[in-house]
């Protein structure tokens, strides 16, 4: 994610809240997923990644075909 770690960016807030923010984790993800050429792929997160997978899925369940989410920090 932007921000995070040793990549550059604006850092978004780490709440599942602001999941689906503009141009937040949501969009990010979203992009890699297009960038990649990516059809219905798995999705596997562990934490707050399991939470993004999470909260996109319940919005659209056509992002992806399984989403395999370790220890989600999630709150609806």
């Amino acid at each position: 994610m932007p921000g995070f770690g040793n990549s550059a960016g604006k850092c978004q807030p780490a709440r599942s809240e602001n999941i689906m923010d503009h141009g937040g984790p949501a969009e990010v993800v979203k992009m890699v997923i297009e960038k990649l050429g990516l059809k219905s792929p798995v999705v596997v997160g562990y934490d707050w990644g399991g939470a993004i997978a999470l909260k996109m899925g319940i919005n659209d369940s056509r992002i992806f075909s399984k989403i395999v989410a370790f220890h989600p920090s999630f709150h609806e």
